[in-house]
């Protein structure tokens, strides 16, 4: 897959931001063995999320060690935050199905099953009946057009129907209907929950919607704002 030339400039974003100081070369990565104190340990001991079992500052289920990005995060109606996939390992960036959800009254983290398929920069959207859906994305090699639903009063994903076109890095936003508006590279596509179906809608005026941002307006409009085309680092439109 050719690579998109935003992916050049967020990579470039990334190695600016993830440490070469100023007349220096770049800063080592932490090793898969170091700890957040930054002592070493042979076999770090992952956070299993019990109720005192670390603070609220603590680092992810998934990995004690390594940052996690590309994730998701959905405030559900019970007040709980949902963490869904994202990237792991600076290197060589591997994604992730795992789920967790965090406790804002203990300040604990729990965790939460696993999506169906590993992702990330993929779009999570709270419905109207309490399910998040989660859409598009990318595994690394490609964009997904899969997705699935988190019923978060039992817990569980189901799978739903996929989008007409693959997407990573794209936005979405709830409408007042209901339906759920996704756009990225110069397309867009709505959600139906009640027949689990996505139908194309007209295409942008301007090549924008990766990493856009998406507000649904009282009038019922949504503005898009930003981001990137495919032929270019970014836009003002």
């Amino acid at each position: 897959m050719t690579p998109k030339p935003l992916a050049l400039c967020a990579m470039a974003l990334l190695v600016a931001s993830c440490g070469t100081p100023a007349g220096g070369s770049p800063s080592p990565l932490p090793s898969p063995e170091a700890t957040l104190a930054g002592t070493v340990s042979p076999e770090p001991t992952q956070v299993v999320g019990a109720a005192g079992s670390q603070t609220p500052t603590a680092s992810s289920i998934e990995t004690v060690v390594l940052p996690l990005r590309g994730n998701s995060t959905s405030l559900l109606p019970n007040g709980d935050v949902l963490v869904a996939g994202g990237f792991i390992n600076n290197e060589a960036p591997m994604p992730i199905a795992s789920v967790e959800l965090y406790d804002p009254a203990t300040g604990t983290w729990a965790p939460a099953g696993s999506m169906i398929e590993a992702r990330g920069h993929h779009t999570a959207t709270l419905l109207s009946d309490g399910h998040v859906l989660v859409a598009g994305g990318d595994n690394i090699a490609n964009s997904m057009a899969s997705a699935e639903l988190y019923d978060s009063a039992r817990g569980t994903w189901t799978a739903t129907g996929g989008m007409a076109a693959a997407l990573g890095w794209q936005t979405a936003v709830l409408l007042g209907n209901g339906k759920v508006l996704a756009v990225g590279e110069n397309h867009a596509e709505l959600y139906n929950p009640g027949s689990g179906t996505w139908t194309v809608t007209r295409r942008l005026i301007d090549d924008v919607g990766n990493f856009s941002s998406a507000t649904l307006l009282p009038d019922g409009a949504v503005l898009l704002a930003g981001g990137g085309a495919r032929e270019g680092c970014a836009v003002a439109s």
